[in-house]
């Protein structure tokens, strides 16, 4: 009995020092010079994407900024110039299969996007500013993302992470191969 109330007590005296500890931070982490709040500067962009879920942005010398995000409820994979002064153009839409989630870069013309109800990461070539679907690659989960965990040399490899459940799939992909 007397160590389950000297559980209870050290229980009750961690939570006060941690919530006194959090009052204390987040304060201070808010002031600046003389006491003064500090405001990040940020800047504002309005994007014709409804409901968007996963992307990305890329940024190249060649084709500047580009976003690749998936439109969630139209399952679309969008492809969108992002220019200077808070300029964005759409350069490109393709269908997906049903309830697309996210959206990823493997390289400056390369990109994946992971779609629930094909169970698939759907792999586009950008080509003057249009996306064209070179591959599908079937994981067997309906995968909620996609991310890239390496890159080099033309091999890629990703993880698939669930949309509900504990299984991710590794994939180790190389264009115009065979997935296994």
């Amino acid at each position: 009995m007397g160590w389950t109330r000297n559980l209870r007590s050290g229980a009750v005296v961690m939570a006060v020092v941690l919530l006194a500890a959090c009052q204390a931070t987040s304060k201070g982490s808010l002031l600046g010079v003389a006491g003064q709040e500090r405001i990040a500067k940020v800047d504002r962009l309005s994007l014709e994407v409804p409901d968007a879920w996963g992307g990305e942005v890329r940024c190249a010398a060649a084709t500047g900024c580009r976003l690749v995000v998936v439109e969630h409820e139209t399952s679309m994979l969008v492809l969108i110039q992002l220019g200077p002064g808070r300029n964005a153009r759409v350069l490109d839409k393709q269908k997906l299969a049903y309830h697309p989630d996210g959206a990823a870069w493997l390289a400056d013309d390369l990109v994946v996007a992971a779609v629930e109800a094909s169970q698939s990461l759907d792999v586009y070539r950008v080509e003057e500013g249009h996306l064209r679907r070179v591959e599908q690659i079937v994981v067997g989960i309906p995968p909620r993302d996609v991310m890239v965990a390496s890159a080099g040399q033309g091999r890629y490899r990703l993880l698939a992470t669930p949309y509900s459940g504990k299984t991710v799939v590794w994939v180790d992909y190389v264009p115009g191969e065979p997935t296994a």
